[in-house]
């Protein structure tokens, strides 16, 4: 069973998308929200290779 259906994940994907904005902590790449990053982008990549 999946906490999201793919209607809601990718609803709150955009969300998060959209409301995303990069903050430099040091000299290098920016760091972006770390729900994002850990939770919401690997389940979408899970679902797209049908894990």
């Amino acid at each position: 069973m999946q906490a999201l259906s793919n209607e809601n994940l990718i609803a709150t994907a955009k969300f998060y998308m959209s409301h995303m904005a990069p903050m430099q902590f040091a000299p290098g790449e920016p760091v972006y929200d770390a729900t994002m990053w850990h939770i919401i982008l690997p389940e979408l990549m899970a679902r797209v290779t049908d894990r």
